[in-house]
């Protein structure tokens, strides 16, 4: 039998695991070969794996890629090869221009800022809070007293402090759109007032929030961010000759709170890094002490204990045997009282020893 014939038996399907198996145990030789029963004794023990092949089939030449090839293939031959560079020479001639202006546009353009002292039909913001700021800025610039008479997720509404009292037709309105996710759009607005407004130059809408926003704004751009925070009544000055309008002591007051939590961080967040503080003074001054205590209920915070070492090592080597101890009110928002350990030295000057809160 030829080699052509076994290896289409062998395509067919005739050798199979069953076949092989039964002829390993002595079965016939057609039962070997899936029970085919034209298919004879073949002696394939000395033949080569290359005889088996289709003497038909072409072997395909394997070339290697060269080291410095363009393609990742047989290495390219201009004059035999079908492959040819394309020519972009004359497209980037005639379109130089609007390549340029798409290379020089920003993926991520910046948002564009708005006039606060204007309102425009059509006007974008980022979301409801972008939103409400603008509108309360256009309000305490102008003088404009307002509320909010309509908040929701995808609507706005502010009105005349006396729309209902006197049914006052001042209003600002601005919704979301369908498809435009959570950007906020001013639908329209009128600025008619039939009320005398308020007498004393205040505005309800100049909140501490706002006056504190003002001040970090300003802080930040003229002053600087290490600027002391003026007291209440500087702040409130200073409002006023920027917005020619009046707050009261109490709004200055709590906008003064606001400014210094932003550059300073609240109480919360302070009360909660005491355990932090601590480890970290024992670790960078080796020997001081640092210690803590909170409550077992509530986790709320006791006392914070601390002293350093080099402040002892100069108690014992060169100071008088006396320690004197002094205590101070804290009146900030959870109040408290400071412990302060002073000694004596030759001088008559007064080291810190260490301090308890």
């Amino acid at each position: 039998m030829d080699y052509k014939k076994f290896l289409k038996k062998v395509e067919n399907g005739y050798l199979s695991d069953k076949g092989s198996d039964t002829e390993s145990e002595g079965g016939s030789d057609a039962d070997s070969v899936g029970g085919d029963p034209e298919f004879g004794e073949v002696d394939v023990e000395n033949d080569k794996e290359g005889d088996l092949m289709d003497s038909d089939s072409e072997k395909e030449e394997q070339v290697e890629p060269s080291v410095g090839s363009k393609f990742n293939g047989p290495e390219y031959n201009g004059s035999n090869s079908n492959v040819h560079e394309h020519d972009n020479s004359e497209f980037e001639k005639q379109y130089a221009d609007h390549l340029k202006e798409e290379a020089d546009e920003k993926m991520f353009p910046e948002e564009e800022e708005i006039d606060p002292t204007s309102l425009i039909v059509g006007s974008k913001f980022m979301n409801k809070a972008a939103f409400y700021k603008h509108v309360t800025n256009f309000c305490v610039i102008n003088k404009h007293q307002t509320m909010a008479t309509k908040s929701s997720t995808i609507k706005l509404r502010v009105k005349c402090i006396h729309w209902r009292s006197l049914h006052c037709p001042f209003f600002i309105s601005g919704i979301v759109k369908k498809g435009e996710g959570k950007t906020f759009i001013l639908m329209g607005f009128n600025l008619d007032h039939n009320c005398n407004g308020n007498k004393e130059d205040m505005s309800k809408c100049a909140n501490p929030s706002y006056v504190a926003d003002w001040y970090y704004e300003k802080t930040k751009s003229e002053l600087g961010i290490n600027e002391p925070v003026p007291c209440a009544d500087d702040l409130a000055t200073q409002f006023n000759k920027a917005r020619k309008v009046n707050i009261r002591y109490h709004t200055a007051w709590r906008a003064r709170v606001k400014v210094l939590e932003k550059i300073n961080g609240n109480y919360e967040k302070s009360y909660k890094l005491v355990p932090a503080f601590c480890e970290m003074v024992k670790e960078r001054n080796p020997g001081s002490i640092a210690t803590f205590s909170y409550g077992t209920k509530d986790n709320t915070f006791l006392s914070m204990t601390i002293c350093f070492k080099a402040t002892m090592d100069g108690f014992f080597a060169g100071c008088r045997k006396v320690i004197g101890l002094d205590a101070c009110h804290l009146y900030g928002k959870y109040a408290g009282v400071m412990l302060h350990a002073t000694a004596l030295d030759g001088q008559n000057g007064l080291p810190p020893l260490g301090i308890m809160v």
